[in-house]
């Protein structure tokens, strides 16, 4: 072989590890991507053109659900959701306002128990609004009603890391707005007698003083699967805050969740 050949021959073997080496790499970037914004837990389901996948940052679509629900779950916690026409096609702005500059992971789920739909996203702790393209949502004639949308980052705090609700503000046709009030919505999996509700600060990581203790709701009963909204007013100092929400089942026994979340204002 001559050396104009052999430059080449080695010329053209470097080039297509290059090559390869470029792929893998891009591979393994995206598949990172993918772990990152999508549910490990949540089943795909096959040949579903609809089917919880990664599109555009964010991971979307219908799932299979396993599992029954859980008693109590935390389906939505927004600071103001605005009405809006999830038929339009238009984006729905989701914003918020974290206390530290980590990622929020954004969630919104259909609450309908025929429909499990979820999009996941985790957003760099640089933005404080993302814009969420509705279109294959649209396909499946969701109402505002049935829409759940949290907000968690991950904030340390006294040498270890808590999952931090941040209220969300969404909103289709004009900018986000404020409140006076939280907003938590609950997913009972089985039939409630009673809702109860705590509040109190954390501080230095752990449980302050309450500022209220086992307030019961107005209601004294709450079907499987419906959506329970507690509205929950804005405490006068920020910072982080630990909320509880206990209930009484109606067939015996009782249950509860708890939550961390940050108060901006």
């Amino acid at each position: 072989m001559s050396m104009r050949n052999l430059v080449l021959f080695i010329s053209v073997v470097a080039l297509i590890w290059r090559c390869q080496f470029e792929w893998q790499d891009k591979a393994l970037t995206q598949n990172r991507t993918q772990t990152q914004q999508c549910d490990p837990e949540l089943k795909k389901k096959e040949n579903d053109p609809f089917g919880y996948r990664l599109i555009d940052g964010r991971c979307e679509g219908v799932y299979v659900r396993e599992v029954a629900s859980t008693t109590l779950h935390i389906a939505s916690f927004v600071e103001t959701f605005g009405h809006v026409d999830l038929s339009a096609g238009k984006d729905l702005v989701i914003a918020w306002k974290s206390p530290s500059g980590e990622s929020v992971h954004l969630r919104a789920e259909v609450m309908r128990p025929q429909l499990n739909y979820q999009m996941d996203t985790v957003r760099p702790g640089s933005n404080t609004s993302y814009s969420w393209s509705t279109n294959q949502l649209a396909q499946f004639a969701v109402r505002d009603a049935e829409l759940g949308i949290v907000g968690r980052i991950a904030y340390a705090m006294s040498g270890a890391n808590h999952d931090v609700y941040v209220p969300v503000r969404v909103s289709q046709n004009a900018g986000p707005s404020q409140s006076s009030t939280f907003r938590v919505t609950v997913l009972p999996g089985a039939e409630i007698a009673r809702v109860f509700v705590s509040l109190a600060p954390i501080v230095d990581g752990q449980k302050g003083s309450f500022i209220m203790r086992d307030q019961a709701l107005n209601g004294n009963y709450y079907p499987a699967e419906k959506r329970i909204d507690i509205d929950i007013k804005k405490p006068s100092t920020a910072g982080i805050y630990f909320l509880q929400i206990g209930a009484r089942l109606r067939a015996g026994g009782s249950a509860s969740t708890d939550l961390w979340f940050y108060n901006p204002s």
